[in-house]
């Protein structure tokens, strides 16, 4: 997997008051843990990091960070994994980054997006690829962190579904997930969601069919009440 470095500086400031001075400047506040080392507190430059993640396919990269001090001076370098991303909900800008160290030494867990290649037989029958599973999560060296991981649904047909334990060999990866996982499915849901239009559309005219009856007899009723007044008032002249 191609690393890209990012630089990054320490930060001795902390506090929400600061963290937002920083955004308002184009720095982005974060934090690098792990590989039980004390936690750095860190700033991005927001157009950096944008460009960066454009390009990305899954948002878990792994790069190096190059540390700058206050003063721009370089004190050093870590390899991390970018774990979390914090973003506005309204703006949906990002508000904080969260890294975590790594040992090239030693295998990691990640989780990595799954591509789709080729056209379904099933889907070109009418029905529809559904995706299960978005992620595959993996075991190797943080260098050998494949960007995605390929499926081919070619021969799918309508009711066939691909596994976990279908995707081939991948060199110096392992995965982690269960093999009889799902990750994609070509359903019938075009059809059973006409089959529901039509069934929707009959039981709204039966229910019409069935209104009309009780429509006519209260109309009936209706007439009726209108004319007795008038017998009674007829019976009660002749009485007289």
């Amino acid at each position: 997997m191609e690393q890209i470095e990012l630089v990054v500086k320490i930060r001795e400031s902390k506090g929400k008051s600061k963290a937002k001075k920083m955004r308002k400047t184009g720095q982005i506040p974060g934090i690098i843990y792990g590989n039980n080392e004390q936690n750095t507190n860190i700033t991005v430059s927001a157009n950096t990091f944008s460009k960066l993640m454009a390009n990305q396919e899954n948002e878990h990269i792994i790069l190096p960070l190059k540390l700058i001090d206050e003063n721009d001076a370089v004190i050093g370098t870590k390899t991390a994994i970018l774990k979390n991303i914090q973003k506005n909900p309204l703006t949906d800008n990002v508000i904080h980054v969260d890294f975590q160290q790594v040992a090239l030494d030693k295998k990691i867990r990640i989780s990595v997006p799954v591509k789709v290649q080729g056209k379904a037989e099933g889907v070109k029958s009418g029905g529809v690829l559904e995706y299960l599973v978005h992620e595959i999560e993996v075991e190797c060296f943080p260098q050998d962190v494949p960007p995605n991981i390929t499926i081919d649904v070619t021969a799918l047909k309508i009711g066939e579904s691909y596994h976990v334990k279908s995707i081939p060999p991948i060199d110096k990866v392992r995965i982690v997930s269960q093999p009889d996982m799902t990750i994609v499915v070509v359903s019938t849901i075009r059809k059973e969601e006409e089959e529901k239009v039509v069934k929707k559309e009959e039981a709204a005219a039966g229910t019409t069919a069935a209104a009309e009856p009780e429509l006519v007899a209260k109309k009936g009723k209706a007439e009726e009440a209108k004319e007795t007044p008038k017998e009674a008032t007829k019976e009660t002249k002749e009485k007289k």
